[in-house]
């Protein structure tokens, strides 16, 4: 095996150590297999613990249970975010056909629950009702309303290019998990010729 590959081996075998550390079965297994005078004093066999916790089983689990949990809970908030983008757009160009095109007002219809809806006329369209989050509404003019729009819509990309930059970490550790279960799997093939 290359340097390199036992480089990025043992850097996911610390991360998959860490891990898996906490794990209650794990120690569980230990007291089993080893006496309890063995385990007290320290005097486990150092390879045979790193060996146990980086078996393909455990690396499986590891995967299923923690990085997939992760890019799923990534992705929910991605999806979550881009919804709340999508909205201030649909603000903003809203705003910006009142501003051309409804000078003396309009008529609209509102949804007043249900999907069951009202007409509705506006008479004067200076001033706007925002969310401007947790439920809170500011009465804003129009281009204080753009304004906000334009700061929110950069405050969330920002947060949804953090949580993709997450969720392409994530991808990039399962694939490098796969990597080593593959690796130690050929590992074990050729010692057992």
């Amino acid at each position: 095996m290359e340097n390199s590959n036992r480089f990025v081996i043992f850097g996911l075998i610390f991360l998959l150590i860490a891990h898996l550390g906490a794990s209650h079965t794990l120690h569980r297994e230990k007291r089993q297999m080893y006496p309890n005078s063995m385990m007290a004093t320290g005097m486990m066999p150092a390879d045979d613990a790193v060996n146990e916790r980086v078996s393909p089983a455990n690396v499986e689990t590891f995967i299923n249970d923690c990085l997939r949990e992760d890019l799923r809970t990534y992705e929910q908030q991605l999806c979550r975010v881009n919804a709340e983008i999508m909205e201030y757009v649909q603000l903003k160009n809203m705003v910006e056909n009142i501003q051309d095109n409804a000078v003396d007002g309009f008529k609209t219809q509102v949804n007043i629950g249900g999907n069951f809806f009202m007409k509705a006329k506006a008479d004067h369209v200076d001033r706007i009702l925002v969310d401007i989050g947790l439920k809170h509404f500011l009465e804003l003019t129009l281009e204080e309303a753009l304004k906000f729009v334009h700061m929110k819509v950069k405050v969330l990309t920002k947060q949804a290019d953090v949580i993709r930059d997450k969720s392409v970490e994530t991808r990039a550790n399962i694939k490098l998990a796969l990597l080593v279960i593959g690796d130690q799997t050929s590992l074990h093939a050729g010692t057992e010729r």
